[in-house]
């Protein structure tokens, strides 16, 4: 039987509990031991329950359930699109519910940016200076005390600009520039206005025309990171789960981790080592973008570039010079570019690539993303995953390897040393005179030394693809 109570107004029965008004439309779904359904709309946002008692929440009412003599269960419904309640007092101990948070949108806010290709620009002063010295791999005191010193000689760089578009950079003193002058060559003096005396700062199209890959990125188009773009960069993981694979495409070749334990449990530690502090890739408050810091970090594992936001720390894991002729570098360790103190980092640049913004922005409208580029059927990705699978069994209490999926496994492999060691791992169902369809994980000696052996070979395919990833890379921009 069902039947609706509306009750009249009254006041709130509870004054010692915190004060918070819940701005919702909602009815009350009860159920009584003897089987009846009351629905309970609130009056004044007050709860009554058939028992007199009264609650301005609905936690506090569900919670009442476990008490009360006339109800057996209760649940709740919206009548209107809820807006955010207001706390006022001490910390209340009810738990969040649908009825007390913001309505949020679907999928995260893009905001819309110009993209346009690298404008040809001269360098400036102080920067033309630093390549007619070759000084790029210097550091900034140490370039700073260059010019000074070549100033006070009356020394000045000038521009030298091939049929290609090429500029480099001499020096002379103040009374010669006048009379520069190549067949081939257009010669200039650089005004040391352009720019106030010992900024560093280079545009992206002097970093890139003189470099050695100059043709391969001046024809893309590229944007500086904005107050738009750094705040798409900190969207919540929590609540957009695909913004962890949509910031890895804008943040290209990283391993994207998040802050919180709940989110990724390989998140930046920040314990204290020996009563010190550890330098942390969180955005100080003068960072030169909202929330967004490269900086470099040094452990255990050595020099390592790192682009930290409020929601995720990014590992750069393949770095390449486009100012000089430096090899690539695969892994974890950066040292060719190295943000060593507050100033480099905050004097650092970051452009985002038009094809990479747009895949992400796809991507940050897509709920259901769960990765970044189709299922890679490589030997050692292959048997990551099925490391990754023991663990799982493991952790699940199921501490069983199941025969189907370990012929899953092996089928998707051709011959090769994985594949013989995956195919040895099936073969131990079959050790008894009775084919088994599952064998144990735990204390299992026999399956203890084939997984230390595939273990083994798949260190050995890890080194042989970085070493083969730095020679495609190579390859590909010479």
């Amino acid at each position: 039987m069902t039947r609706d109570i509306f009750h009249s107004n009254s006041e709130y029965a509870d004054r010692s509990s915190v004060n918070r008004v819940q701005s919702v439309d909602s009815i009350a779904h009860i159920t009584t031991h003897e089987g009846t359904t009351i629905s309970l709309e609130p009056i004044n946002n007050i709860f009554q329950c058939p028992c007199e008692k009264q609650f301005k929440t609905q936690s506090g009412f569900r919670k009442h359930v476990n008490k009360c003599p006339l109800i057996r269960s209760i649940s709740f419904a919206l009548t209107s699109i809820p807006y955010p309640c207001n706390e006022t007092g001490s910390e209340s101990e009810e738990e969040l519910t649908p009825g007390c948070t913001t309505k949020l949108p679907s999928t995260p806010n893009i905001p819309a940016i110009d993209i346009a290709k690298i404008p040809s620009t001269m360098r400036t002063y102080d920067h033309a200076f630093i390549r007619a010295c070759d000084g790029t791999r210097w550091t900034s005191e140490e370039q700073q005390r260059m010019i000074s010193i070549l100033n006070a000689y009356q020394l000045r760089p000038i521009s030298l600009i091939n049929k290609h578009n090429v500029e480099t950079n001499a020096l002379t003193h103040t009374h010669h520039p006048a009379t520069c002058s190549a067949e081939e060559m257009q010669v200039s003096p650089i005004d040391s206005s352009l720019l106030p005396v010992l900024s560093l700062e280079a545009s992206l199209y002097c970093a890139l025309c003189s470099g050695p890959f100059s043709k391969h990125f001046l024809g893309d188009s590229y944007v500086e990171i904005n107050n738009e773009t750094a705040d798409f960069l900190n969207m919540d993981w929590s609540l957009y789960p695909q913004m962890r694979f949509a910031t890895t495409l804008v943040v290209n070749t990283v391993e994207v981790y998040g802050r919180q334990r709940t989110i990724d449990s390989h998140r930046e530690c920040f314990k204290e080592f020996k009563n010190k502090c550890p330098t942390s890739s969180l955005p100080p408050p003068t960072s030169r973008y909202p929330s967004v810091w490269p900086t470099s970090l040094d452990d255990d594992d050595g020099r390592k570039l790192v682009i930290g936001t409020k929601v995720f720390n990014a590992l750069v894991t393949s770095c390449l010079r486009l100012d000089t002729d430096l090899p690539p570098e695969v892994g974890p360790g950066t040292c060719q570019f190295i943000l060593g103190d507050y100033q480099q980092s905050k004097s650092t640049r970051l452009f985002i690539k038009e094809t990479a913004w747009k895949a992400a922005t796809t991507m940050a409208k897509t709920k259901s993303t769960t990765r970044i580029s189709a299922k890679d059927n490589s030997s050692y990705r292959i048997a990551s995953d099925f490391f990754s699978h023991v663990a799982r069994s493991v952790i699940r209490n199921e501490d069983v390897l199941v025969k189907q999926d370990m012929e899953a496994f092996t089928k998707r492999l051709s011959n090769c040393d994985i594949h013989t060691a995956l195919k040895s791992i099936l073969d131990l169902f079959d050790d008894n005179d009775t084919p088994a369809t599952t064998i144990y994980i735990i204390n299992n000696s026999k399956l203890n030394r084939h997984l230390e052996a595939l273990a083994k070979r798949l260190s050995t395919h890890i080194s042989t693809a970085k070493e083969s990833i730095v020679k495609a890379v190579a390859r590909a921009y010479r």
